[in-house]
């Protein structure tokens, strides 16, 4: 249910961004194209997007068909595929990878007909849109969490794009919000998606003493390794209790969703004066905030009316969920 909540939200992101309007029934369907830098898997940021996908499908029926290619690498690679949807008539591409974006603006160029949605990129062109969201602050969210259950923390990162030093900034400020003397230590794979790698970093933290970890790669294979390890660890884009039940603190949603694992309220000891002010003033622009059911207080009423005061428009609670 958590992964189908994002990725509705993922998809009503990306397609408000492009269209004005309601698509008008047609008899030939809007062919839209999506570009992996990935494997398509059960978890993680590509899961997402595929899952996006579908719900474009079933919203749309049939007003739209859909291609997804996976597991393209960044750069040349990337624009023979992106050029390739365009020449096959695709009249709208997703390049979902910040490393898409130069070889989307030069295919674009050659297609002005066609709309391109580059996700997480910067640069824009008269068919070129792009979509981003504010992922540090569910990030310091996460660190705040880290903070709680640790002093040293381990991030494994793909490249330092501004997104992901974003990211290690907003997580590191969190633990620190809450344990002054926290310590991250990055190691850098210089790739999204490469398992045994991420598995491999994650090990190297782990022996060098971090007790809890972050990451900003493509796999489940960190949170594989603190479930192996008996440690803790922050799941990204996706839900991944399946992979690591025992050492999931919680999981951010690409869309900015916060999912608590119950078994730790009491390890994290949420205190609702101090939390609900930091969370009025860091969530205000989070698109979603997944509330515990059964958490140790009135989180129901007392999140929402603290995201109310920051602005927030869309709380849920995981009772709602269930």
């Amino acid at each position: 249910m958590y992964k189908n909540l994002a990725a509705a939200f993922v998809a009503a992101c990306c397609i408000s961004s492009v269209f004005s309007q309601t698509l008008a029934p047609s008899a030939t369907p809007l062919k839209i194209g999506f570009v992996y830098v990935a494997p398509v898997l059960d978890a993680g940021w590509v899961h997402q997007h595929d899952e996006a996908r579908k719900v474009v499908e079933a919203a749309l029926g049939d007003q739209v068909k859909t291609t997804y290619v996976e597991n393209v690498a960044e750069g040349a690679d990337a624009e023979r595929v992106i050029r390739d949807l365009a020449q096959q008539g695709h009249q709208l591409i997703f390049t979902p990878s910040f490393g898409y974006m130069e070889p989307t603006l030069k295919v674009a160029k050659d297609f002005p007909n066609v709309k391109f949605e580059s996700i997480t990129g910067y640069k824009t062109q008269a068919n070129v849109a792009v979509a981003n969201a504010r992922y540090y602050e569910g990030r310091y969210l996460a660190g705040i969490a880290a903070g709680r259950l640790a002093s040293s923390a381990g991030y494994v990162a793909g490249f330092a794009i501004p997104e992901v030093i974003q990211g290690i900034n907003a997580f590191t400020l969190g633990m620190r919000s809450v344990n002054p003397q926290a310590t991250v230590k990055v190691v850098w794979l210089g790739a999204w998606f490469d398992p045994p790698r991420e598995r491999e970093a994650a090990m190297t933290l782990f022996n060098q003493g971090v007790d809890v970890m972050a990451f900003h790669t493509g796999s489940t294979a960190v949170m594989s390794a603190a479930q192996e390890r008996g440690k803790l660890a922050i799941a990204y884009h996706s839900d991944m209790r399946r992979v690591a039940p025992d050492a999931q603190v919680l999981w951010l949603s690409s869309v900015g969703a916060v999912a608590i694992n119950p078994a730790l309220y009491d390890k994290l000891s949420y205190d609702p004066a101090r939390d609900l002010a930091a969370v009025s003033l860091v969530v205000r622009n989070v698109e979603v905030l997944v509330v515990p059911a059964n958490a140790p207080y009135n989180t129901g009423a007392e999140f929402v009316a603290a995201a109310k005061r920051g602005g927030k428009n869309r709380v849920i609670h995981c009772a709602a969920l269930a």
